[in-house]
């Protein structure tokens, strides 16, 4: 694996996995205020809020990160992302305004009740903040900025963590708390990046790259969706033919095999950049295969190690003993995502052939 990967790895690994890691850490205080249903019945409503970023998105951050090194000039670049931006602002408000008005109605088809509307319209703020805040992300990737991609993600991470013990400890906001620290973390971290990227604001809506981002993000689109049903249906169905404390301890075994996930979404950060830089070189091919060897020698070896601590680990995180039932389900959701993240090396045969296509 390069020293180039690594270190880039390494630096994105404090502010990414951080801010991706944020829901372990605070994993003790959920199990501490919600009982196995409303753990449950939140990491339904998270579920969901993660399809309506994919649906609000739209695979433009692909099509951004697939034209953006092609622009020849600062003023090309700003227009590339500047369009995507209006894209997924556009995407994410009408979708946002669907999910706030129809908010009782998700309530009440998924738990017989409409208390958990508010959670659905804070949801439904979030999701256009969130979208803007991780465009701006790639770029930052993308300018080889990592410490301050690192810096703006450890102030979501404090912003985020501090609001959700003080919204559910002090004030017990519950779920809702949970939520709308979130929205404040993500709606900080975005005016940060946002007024580095200012003069962003000043460039031009380009209809062309309009029409080339459809191109490129459309094919992709279900794709991404068939990822998240994949990811995410199992929680439905357990809704469905189980009862909502089974849900809880099956997700909370799943939160914790999420330091794996966790890994995945650094090692894609670094891998993203990385890869489409050494697709330059002659010998990318054998670049790319030794790094696939190392990853699975080292991967193995953590998933092995992991298999031994996970139930320690777990009585750390979980706050209530009768979370414990979900500690021999953890071994093998963490394995899950361990084939994900070899799967990002794997898969950059198709994506360059996608890319010579176009």
């Amino acid at each position: 694996m390069s020293k180039k990967l690594s270190k880039s790895i390494i630096v994105y690994g404090i502010g990414a996995g951080l801010s991706q890691s944020l829901i372990i850490l605070l994993l003790p205080a959920y199990t501490s205020v919600l009982d196995e249903v409303s753990y449950g019945i939140f990491e339904l409503i998270y579920a969901l809020f993660l399809l309506f970023n994919l649906i609000g998105m739209s695979q433009i951050d692909s099509a951004l990160g697939r034209y953006y090194f092609e622009a020849k000039t600062e003023k090309e670049r700003d227009s590339f992302l500047f369009t995507g931006l209006v894209i997924v602002s556009f995407i994410s408000i009408i979708l946002g305004l669907l999910v706030f008005f129809c908010s009782s109605l998700f309530s009440n088809l998924l738990f017989k009740t409409e208390a958990y509307a508010s959670a659905f319209k804070i949801i439904a703020f979030t999701v256009p903040i969130i979208n803007c805040y991780n465009l701006f992300l790639i770029i930052l990737r993308f300018n080889n900025k990592p410490w301050l991609f690192t810096g703006v993600s450890i102030i979501q991470v404090l912003v985020t963590g501090l609001l959700t013990l003080w919204f559910i400890f002090s004030l017990e906001f519950g779920i809702n708390g949970i939520l709308l620290a979130n929205l404040i973390g993500f709606v900080i971290a975005l005016s940060l990046v946002a007024f580095y990227y200012k003069r962003i604001f000043k460039s031009y809506f380009n209809n062309e790259i309009k029409l080339n981002y459809f191109k490129f993000s459309v094919p992709l689109f279900p794709a991404v969706i068939g990822s998240w049903v994949n990811n995410h249906s199992s929680k439905f169905l357990f809704l469905i033919y189980l009862s909502s404390a089974q849900l809880g301890l099956f997700t909370a075994a799943l939160k914790v095999a999420s330091l794996f996930k966790f890994g995945d979404y650094v090692f894609r950060m670094a891998w993203t950049p990385f890869y489409l830089e050494e697709l330059k070189k002659q010998d990318h091919k054998k670049t790319f295969v030794k790094v696939y060897e190392l990853a699975l020698l080292v991967f193995g070896g953590v998933i092995i190690l992991f298999h031994f601590i996970k139930e320690p680990l777990a009585k750390i995180l979980f706050s209530k003993v009768a979370f414990y039932d979900a500690i021999p389900f953890i071994s093998l959701l963490a394995f899950s995502f361990i084939i994900t993240i070899l799967v990002q090396i794997i898969g950059v045969g198709p994506i360059i052939t996608k890319k010579n296509n176009i």
